[in-house]
């Protein structure tokens, strides 16, 4: 129980820091250090906690939909 007591606030501060897909979309620096460490992450078996990952993604899917609708105008 006392280790539970521990991580759930270190969960909930490290969820609160992580960037929002707003801020990876109008940083581009701040989205391929991002992608980098989620990537390396990723090919090491190891998982990120709180949201950073789920946030690229979803920051990446949010410009390619801006480019194709700039394209399509």
């Amino acid at each position: 129980m006392k280790k539970l007591l521990l991580i759930i606030p270190t969960v909930l501060l490290l969820a609160a820091c992580t960037p929002s897909v707003d801020d990876y979309v109008e940083d581009p620096e701040l989205l391929s250090e991002a992608m980098q460490s989620c990537s390396k992450a990723a090919m090491e078996g190891r998982e990120i906690l709180g949201d950073k990952c789920d946030n690229v993604a979803k920051a990446q899917k949010k410009l390619v939909d801006n480019v194709l609708k700039g394209l399509m105008n």
